[in-house]
């Protein structure tokens, strides 16, 4: 059913990946392509690319008679970086050996400025100027010439049925608020709890490449947490990413990444889901579940907590996990551990 697991001390990306795509294809996921060929699928200790498949475990629209959908991990020991795309079938350009290619959605004619389908950065641009951007680096971080011995990384996966959520954090720099990257790739579920999959059933992207903080307590980044959907029923393309914690045009906010009050009267913690969803088309009164937020100063991280939501028999745990102001102020991201979906079947 779920799984969630706590990885740490990585000083490579290309590790990391492969230890990633392991607990990947132990819950739900199946290999398409490794390091540019599908000849040899078995996962080693080092890779620079993998392209994974989910199930219906993990999705219960993933079929391929349903809205199939991809996940493709791309990482570089030389230059430390990491990027990671979410599209659809369609968008994917396999070569006879299983060479991948992801679908050019945009370009200037000139190649310094292109976006690639689902690329998760702000416009999906794999190159903005002529520069490389990408899901993770150290220079994202702050970090300009360190040895990577000196920042080993973490990460912790949460695998649902209704989709799955990915946190990575430079070790012993929790307190600086911006030095961990996250996203989810989830379907929206009712006020009952149950999964959306009826209708045009949309399945969303939410990211962030440095926790979505900024530099104001009290002012959202634009561009700090971002969403796009992956695919409808009869829409087989992502989206362009747009801001997920300020309201834009033909888009609503879902997430208050800024300082916030989290506690009722009764001394009770509020967590929050995402909620207001939208695609270019409809809007929707659901939420995404699998993640959750709330004020980062009311709890601590790594803390576990129990709520009940949904009128669910049972109550769930979400994990505290990085605050994105520094000294454990702002907002704090939550992933669910326990309950419906991770150990509760439905």
């Amino acid at each position: 059913m779920g799984f969630t697991v706590e990885k740490n001390n990585f000083v490579s990306v290309e590790n990391l990946i492969a230890t990633l795509a392991t607990d990947l294809t132990a819950n739900g996921f199946s290999l398409v392509s490794v390091d540019d060929q599908n000849a040899d699928l078995s996962l080693v200790d080092s890779h620079k690319s993998i392209l994974l498949k989910p199930d219906t475990t993990v999705d219960p629209l993933a079929g391929d008679e349903d809205q199939p959908w991809l996940l493709y991990i791309v990482a570089d020991d030389a230059d430390d970086v990491l990027d990671i795309y979410t599209f659809t079938p369609t968008q994917l350009i396999l070569g006879d050996r299983g060479e991948v290619t992801v679908a050019t959605s945009k370009t200037d004619g000139n190649n310094t400025n292109v976006s690639k389908s689902g690329f998760m950065f702000k416009n999906s641009q794999v190159l903005t100027g002529g520069d490389r951007n990408h899901f993770f680096s150290y220079e994202n971080w702050g970090f300009d010439g360190n040895d990577e011995e000196s920042v080993p990384i973490s990460y912790f996966l949460t695998v649902t049925d209704r989709g799955i959520a990915f946190c990575m954090w430079a070790e012993s720099y929790d307190g600086d608020g911006d030095k961990f990257a996250w996203f989810t790739i989830g379907r929206m579920v009712d006020s009952t709890g149950a999964i959306v999959v009826d209708g045009k059933a949309p399945l969303f992207c939410v990211f962030s490449h440095t926790g979505g903080g900024g530099s104001d307590l009290n002012t959202s980044e634009l561009d700090g947490i971002m969403k796009f959907v992956v695919r409808e029923k009869d829409v087989n393309a992502p989206t362009f990413p747009v801001s997920a914690t300020v309201d834009t045009a033909d888009s609503t906010r879902i997430i208050n990444s800024i300082q916030q009050t989290s506690i009722y009267e009764d001394g009770k913690y509020i967590i929050n889901f995402p909620r207001g969803l939208n695609t270019q088309r409809y809007s929707y009164p659901h939420e995404l579940d699998i993640i959750a937020y709330a004020s980062a100063d009311v709890t601590s991280q790594y803390a576990q907590h129990e709520v009940s939501v949904y009128g669910e028999a049972q109550p769930r745990k979400y994990r505290a996990l990085n605050a994105n102001h520094e000294d454990n102020k702002g907002m704090r991201i939550y992933f669910q551990t326990e309950g419906m979906g991770i150990t509760i079947s439905r």
